[in-house]
Order: C-alpha cells, then sequence, then structure tokens
C-alpha cells in the first residue's frame, strides 16, 4: 500500500505505506524529544508514527490508513518497532534521521523524518497567518543566497519564490511544525492555481519546506536563513569583482556539512571559470558536527582519509558546461519555460547530464549543480 510517490529516483518498499528518497539531514525536534521521549514522527505531508498506547505504535496518513507496531526498544537514539503479521522491523533513527528497515544486522534507509515530537497528538493552534519564526528569507544553501531568483521569501500572508507566490488560506501550528492551505499564483500569468497543502517544519539551523497537492507531494526542500549582507549582494545590477561572487566555502556532496574551503576564484562569468577549492581539516569537523552530530578526533580523522574532491570546478559560461566537485558532466541551458506553480515536476533551471535533463532534487545532483555554476558563472543564472 503506497500513499504517494514523490520523487524521479524514490526507493520504495511495498511492505510500508510510502515512496520516499532517503536523503538524510539534520532534524530540529520538539522541545525535549529524544529516542526516550519521543511519541510522535512525522515525515511527508500528513504521514506519520504515532505512539497510541503504552509499547504500540501506529503508522498512519490523514486519509485514516493505518498499519500497527509493537515498541520493542528504546535508546536516546533511536525506537525500534515491529508489526508481525508482516514480519517487518523499522527503526526511528532519530539521529540520521531517518526511517531505517531493519534485516538482522543490515539497515537501510526508507524515508526522511521530517520532526519528532514528546507529544502523541498534538494540540494544534489555528493561526491567521504564518507565524513569526518562519518568516524571512531562506535558501537552499548559503551561496544560493546571492542568487536574488534562488530565495525563498515567507512573511505573514504568504510564501513568494522565484514567480511562484503561495497565498496563506488557513493554517495550524503545533510545537514542531506548521500547516497551512495555500493558493498558488504565478506573478507573470496572474491567474490562480490549483490548491496547496504545505508543510514548514523548523530544522537545525533552517527550514524544511514540503508541498502536496490532493495528498500527493509534490516538492521537498532544505533551507538555511539567509543573511541581510547576501541578500543585498544579489541585488546589485553591475558585475562584482571575480572573488566576491564565490561564497567561502562550496558544497561537494548533498549532506549537510559537505564542503570545502575556496582558495581562489578566476575567470567568473567568463568561458574558462575556474575555482579551485581544498578540503580541510576544519570541513571535515563541520562535517562530523552537522550531518553526524560527532564532535570525536576519530570522526574528522576519517573524514579526511574519506573525502577525495578534485582541487577545482570550471565551467564555461557561454556554452554551460560545468565539470563538478563530483566529477559529474553537466550543462545549464538556462530557465525552464515550462517551470509554473502548477507543474512542480518542473525544475527551475535546465540542467543536462547528456540527454537527461536533472530533476530538481539533491539525489539527481541538480542542488550541487546549480551551486556550483551559480558561484562560477553567477550572470548567466541571474539572466532572465
Amino acid at each position: 500500500m503506497h500513499f504517494q510517490n514523490v520523487s524521479p529516483e524514490p526507493r520504495c518498499f511495498s511492505s510500508t505505506l510510502v515512496c520516499l528518497p532517503a536523503t538524510a539531514q539534520t532534524v530540529e525536534s520538539g522541545p525535549g524529544a529524544n529516542g526516550l521521549t519521543v511519541k510522535r514522527v512525522t515525515y511527508g505531508v500528513g504521514q506519520r508514527f504515532r505512539l497510541e498506547k503504552p509499547k504500540q505504535w501506529v503508522e498512519e496518513s490523514e486519509r485514516g490508513e493505518r498499519n500497527v507496531f509493537a515498541e520493542e526498544k528504546r535508546d536516546s537514539t533511536a525506537v525500534t518497532l515491529y508489526d508481525a503479521g508482516r514480519n517487518l522491523r523499522l527503526r526511528l533513527d532519530l539521529q540520521r534521521p531517518q526511517v531505517m528497515l531493519v534485516e538482522g544486522s543490515k539497515l537501510s534507509p526508507l524515508y526522511d523524518i521530517v520532526s519528532f515530537s514528546t507529544s502523541a497528538s498534538p494540540t494544534a493552534t489555528v493561526t491567521t497567518n504564518i507565524p513569526s519564526r518562519y518568516l524571512g528569507d531562506w535558501a537552499t544553501d548559503d551561496g544560493a543566497c546571492r542568487v536574488s531568483a534562488s530565495v525563498l521569501t515567507i512573511s505573514a500572508s504568504g510564501i513568494r519564490f522565484g514567480a511562484t507566490t503561495l497565498a496563506f488560506v488557513s493554517g495550524t501550528e503545533t510545537d514542531s511544525e506548521f500547516r497551512m492551505k495555500a493558493n498558488a499564483q504565478a506573478a507573470e500569468q496572474g491567474k490562480a492555481a490549483s490548491g496547496r497543502d504545505v508543510l514548514l517544519a523548523v530544522l537545525d539551523g533552517g527550514l524544511r519546506f514540503l508541498s502536496a497537492v490532493g495528498g500527493k507531494e509534490t516538492e521537498r526542500r532544505a533551507f538555511v536563513r539567509c543573511e541581510k549582507a547576501d541578500l543585498q549582494s544579489s541585488q546589485v545590477s553591475t558585475n562584482p569583482p571575480a572573488k566576491s561572487d564565490a561564497p567561502k566555502v562550496i558544497a561537494y556532496g548533498n549532506r549537510k556539512g559537505m564542503v570545502v574551503d575556496i582558495v581562489s576564484a578566476t575567470g567568473l562569468n567568463s568561458s574558462a571559470a575556474i575555482i579551485t577549492v581544498r578540503h580541510t581539516r576544519n570541513n571535515a569537523k563541520t562535517f562530523c558536527l552537522e550531518f553526524r552530530s560527532d564532535k570525536s578526533e576519530k570522526c574528522i580523522d576519517e573524514t579526511m582519509r574519506e573525502v577525495k574532491v578534485p582541487e577545482k570546478i570550471v565551467a564555461n559560461c557561454v556554452t554551460g558546461e560545468l565539470s563538478t566537485l563530483l566529477g559529474d558532466h553537466v550543462v545549464f541551458h538556462g530557465r525552464n519555460p515550462k517551470a509554473s506553480p502548477t507543474n512542480f515536476n518542473e525544475p527551475g533551471f535546465i540542467i543536462k547530464r547528456g540527454n537527461s535533463v536533472l530533476a530538481e532534487a539533491a539525489v539527481s545532483g541538480y542542488d550541487m549543480a546549480i551551486e556550483q555554476f551559480t558561484a562560477l558563472c553567477p550572470d548567466r543564472v541571474r539572466a532572465r
């Protein structure tokens, strides 16, 4: 039984309720929540695991579908559940944070955890606008804050991203998330599109955004808050000096903390744009703290040994060709004319690997490609 299909490259398991991509990120819990105290774990828009009574959990959707699990054990970071009827064992891992399929000693990620709380049935407060803790400007990473078209702006009355506006209609807030009904509208068309169900969850230093139409998830993004200095630089119309356009660090992977230092940047916006990078011990420490929640020197040493990235990324800003830090070769073709608030399956920019257009998702490599191309060719990305 499946509730939804959310990604061009999902991991699907017929024994569970949903197909979702497994891309680990750190999630901010409700007050006092950990593996020993958690009573509710949410994923997707409207799906959750909930402690129904002592030692019994249910997996359920807002449409009333449910599976029953027995609680086998808990520790400070996770809860292990078992469905005897299907011989299915799951681990609600709050540290990764993912729901894991347990097969003997093997753990396989099924889907991402959005939030978790000590309240099994949280009190939902009806709001007349979007709560203040979600307001502000957000982007997929610090570097994207410099590209105005990539910034998600949340005000009390709605959400704006590029040419799309999600106007607030109604909302409810709990301790760990905010759900709202919204109407989508494209600024250039001035037409109201189909209604949206939107979920916002406070993350560790950022925001998780999910959107659904008719119960089917259409958009899933993680954002970081933009600093004012970055936003001001995104509005500059003249060409800035080469080094000012490049962030101090740049991502080499799609997990939190996977960054390398930028050593130098030459020829930006040209046919031979080059950024040289170096993976440092401080980068390894950032990954261990932000993704693994591990402060040990052992984690830092292991990361230094395991991470091997090229010394530079190169782009031809005229043809759009890019060689990424993962050794991938893609071509940037500009803005996607098919992207609209009624078609979330279309990426905002067309980036091709061979003859295939990358889906706008971390698992496809799209997010890293657009960040690295933006650092090398900012004028090409800003062009309308």
